[in-house]
């Protein structure tokens, strides 16, 4: 990634491993930018959702670093990061 570029969310080398097995999501180098729309898109079980969850600070990397707005969001509490998350599901709402 371009240091000249300023991105809102920053994923440096990320990888995150579920506990018991060798599922997750490896080696991530990942930067958006203000105002910029993305899709992550992949086969069942890719790790998109792992994705989505270690931005949002509902799980941790097992290594790497996510920035969020220049900051180290290992500090930062899942509330305080500002970031929503809505996962397509069928059972959230039957009707």
């Amino acid at each position: 990634m371009n240091a000249a570029t300023e991105y809102t969310i920053t994923m440096e080398g990320v990888t995150y491993t579920y506990p018991g097995t060798d599922l997750g999501a490896r080696d991530i180098d990942l930067g958006i930018r203000p105002g910029e729309l993305l899709a992550v898109i992949g086969a069942s079980g890719c790790g998109k959702s792992t994705l989505l969850r270690i931005i949002a600070g509902f799980v941790q990397p097992s290594r790497g670093r996510v920035m969020i707005a220049g900051k180290d969001a290992a500090g930062i509490a899942p509330r305080l990061r500002n970031i929503g998350i809505v996962f397509q599901t069928y059972t959230l709402f039957p009707h």
